[in-house]
C-alpha cells in the first residue's frame, strides 16, 4: 500500500489516480529492482508534488519535463498528440550545448518505433539502432517513451533519457516513468476543466456586460480613434482578447509565440492607458464609456495621447 498511498496523497482533487503502474513498480522483476522500488516511488511522489496546482493545460505541459528530471532522468521532452500528429511543446536538458535538435511536428505513423505506444498504451525503450525514431540520436542515444492518457486515448508523449551516451534506460527507469505518466491523468483532466471554465466565464462576462450596459441590439465596433492608435496586428490581438482568448490561444491563432502575444497585449494596454485587459477590451468595444478611476473616455485618452 506504500505506492498507492504515496500517489493518492500527491494527486490533485479529481478522478482517482490509476495505480496499475504503481502496482507494477512494486513487483518489478529482479531482486535488485525490488530493492530500488521504494526510492522510485519517492521520486514519483516528489515529481507529482511539483504539479499539484496546475494553472492551465499549457502550464502543465511545460512543467512536465522539469518534473521528469526529479525522477532521475537528465533530459526530458513532452509532446502533445492531436490524433496522429506529434507536436513537441517543452523540453529540458542539463547541458543545452549537447542537445540535439527537437524535430518539427510529425505524423506518428507505424514506421516510428514510438507508434507502439499509441497501439499498446505502454512504454517503449528506443535505442540508437532503431530505424525510425521521433527524437534524433544527437538528442539522446537511448530513451524511454511513455504515453499520457486522457479519456482512454493517448494525448501526449513523454520522452526521457540520460546524458551518458552509453547508458540505456533500465527496466526500473521505464517503470518509474510509466508510473509517473499514469498518475498525470487527473492533473491534465483538472487543467482542461480549468481552461474550459475560464473560457466560459470570460465569454459569459463579456456577453452579460454587453447586454446589461448597452442593450441586446448593441454591436461592438472598433472606433476610429482607438483603431488609429494601434497597428493592424495589435487590432487583431485586441479582437481576440475581446473574444476571451488567453495569450496562449492568441499565439496559436495568429501563429506567433506566446511571448510575442504578451508583448502585443502590453503595448495595447499602454497605448489605451488601460490598467488591465478588461479596460482595454472596454475601450475597443465601447470607447464612450469611462474607464474605472477615470473621468475620460477611452477615445479621449487615446486622442489626448496622440496630440
Amino acid at each position: 500500500m506504500v505506492v498507492v498511498d504515496a500517489l493518492r496523497s500527491a494527486a490533485p482533487a479529481g478522478p482517482p489516480v490509476s495505480i496499475g503502474a504503481a502496482a507494477r513498480l512494486r513487483i518489478c522483476t529482479g531482486d535488485a529492482l525490488a530493492e530500488e522500488s521504494p526510492a522510485g516511488v519517492g521520486r514519483v511522489r516528489q515529481a507529482l508534488v511539483t504539479l499539484r496546482e496546475p494553472r492551465s493545460s499549457e502550464y502543465l505541459e511545460h512543467a512536465v519535463p522539469a518534473a521528469v528530471r526529479l525522477l532521475g532522468f537528465e533530459r526530458a521532452a513532452y509532446a502533445r498528440l492531436r490524433g496522429p500528429e506529434w507536436a513537441p511543446t517543452a523540453e529540458l536538458v542539463r547541458d543545452a550545448a549537447s542537445r540535439g535538435p527537437i524535430p518539427t511536428p510529425s505524423v506518428l505513423d507505424g514506421a516510428f518505433e514510438e507508434h507502439r505506444v499509441l497501439v499498446e498504451h505502454a512504454p517503449v525503450v528506443v535505442g540508437p539502432g532503431c530505424a525510425r525514431r521521433l527524437l534524433p540520436v544527437e538528442w539522446c542515444r537511448s530513451y524511454v517513451a511513455v504515453p499520457v492518457l486522457g479519456r482512454g486515448a493517448v494525448v501526449g508523449l513523454i520522452h526521457a533519457g540520460f546524458d551518458d551516451a552509453g547508458r540505456r534506460p533500465s527496466a526500473l527507469d521505464r517503470e518509474v516513468l510509466w508510473t509517473f505518466s499514469e498518475a498525470l491523468a487527473p492533473y491534465f483532466a483538472s487543467a482542461r476543466a480549468g481552461d474550459a471554465l475560464r473560457d466560459l466565464m470570460a465569454r459569459v462576462s463579456q456577453v452579460a456586460g454587453d447586454l446589461g450596459r448597452f442593450g441586446p441590439a448593441a454591436v461592438p465596433a472598433a472606433p476610429s480613434a482607438v483603431a488609429a492608435a494601434l497597428t493592424l496586428r495589435e487590432q487583431e490581438v485586441l479582437e481576440l482578447m475581446a473574444a476571451g482568448q488567453t495569450n496562449g490561444q492568441i499565439a496559436r491563432r495568429l501563429v506567433i509565440t506566446e511571448g510575442t502575444a504578451k508583448s502585443h497585449v502590453k503595448r495595447i494596454m499602454r497605448k489605451l492607458h488601460a490598467a488591465n485587459r478588461a479596460e482595454a477590451v472596454a475601450a475597443w468595444i465601447r470607447p464612450e464609456l469611462p474607464a474605472a478611476g477615470s473621468v475620460h473616455s477611452a477615445r479621449e485618452r487615446v486622442t489626448a495621447g496622440r496630440n
